[in-house]
């Protein structure tokens, strides 16, 4: 699969990544890979429903034990995906993606989220409530 990607045949890649579920489950390093390729190549739509499974992943789980049996999001893959969208300027999908990093237990890193907010707020889609909540995008 990497070869495939790394080559610029993403859709071979992901013919490989959907072919790989028949005989092992992929892992959370093997759907960040694709979703950054995908992203790299301008395949947000792409990327973007791996996210969303990714995504619906996490509200599946029940315990500790399902963690070995489904793919969530993780740091990386939340990151990947703010980044991906203040680059394309998909500000609603921003919102989204911060407010699931948020609700998943992952915090404002001031170092990392700080500039991407200040992006949004420039092109007039956030408003702060209070420095003690998340930023809002608004349409």
């Amino acid at each position: 699969m990497q070869a495939s990607l790394d080559s610029g045949n993403i859709q071979d890649g992901a013919y490989i990544f959907e072919k790989m579920k028949e005989v092992c489950a992929p892992n959370l390093v093997t759907h960040n890979i694709l979703l950054k390729a995908y992203l790299e190549h301008g395949m947000f739509q792409e990327a973007k429903a791996l996210f969303e499974q990714m995504s619906e992943n996490a509200n599946c789980l029940r315990g500790n034990t399902d963690y070995k049996m489904v793919v969530v999001p993780d740091t990386y893959t939340f990151n990947t995906m703010l980044d991906a969208c203040v680059s394309e300027q998909r500000w609603d999908y921003f919102d989204h993606v911060y407010q699931r990093m948020l609700y998943q237990g992952y915090h404002f890193n001031p170092k990392r989220h700080l500039q991407m907010v200040l992006d949004a707020s420039r092109a007039g889609k956030v408003t702060f409530h209070s420095f003690s909540t998340y930023p809002c995008v608004y349409e």
